[in-house]
C-alpha cells in the first residue's frame, strides 16, 4: 500500500468514525503524499479516493447539521418549559 492510498484510507476511517482531529491530519498526509504522484495511474486511482473521501465527508457533514438540529430543537424545547414554569409560579402565597 503507498503513502497515498494508507492516508485516503485513514481519511475514510476518520471520516466514517467522525473524528475530525485525525481527519485533519489524515487530509494533510493525504496532501504531502500527492505530491510526490508521479505515477499517472496512481495519481487517477488517488483521485478515486479522494472522491470516495469527499462524498464520506458529505455524509459527516450532514449528519453534523442534523445533530446540531436536533440540540437546537431540544435547547429551544427546554427554554420553553423555564419560561412556561415561571408563569405558573404562584407569588400570592
Amino acid at each position: 500500500m503507498t503513502a497515498l492510498e494508507l492516508a485516503t484510507a485513514r481519511a475514510l476511517a476518520a471520516a466514517q468514525t467522525g473524528d475530525l482531529g485525525a481527519l485533519g491530519e489524515a487530509l494533510a498526509l493525504r496532501e504531502r503524499a500527492m505530491d510526490g504522484v508521479a505515477d499517472p495511474r496512481e495519481l487517477a486511482s488517488a483521485l478515486e479516493g479522494g472522491e470516495i473521501a469527499l462524498a464520506a465527508l458529505r455524509t459527516l457533514k450532514q449528519n453534523l447539521q442534523a445533530e446540531h438540529a436536533r440540540l437546537g430543537h431540544m435547547r429551544e424545547g427546554f427554554l420553553l418549559e423555564a419560561a412556561t414554569a415561571r408563569a405558573f409560579i404562584d407569588l400570592q402565597a
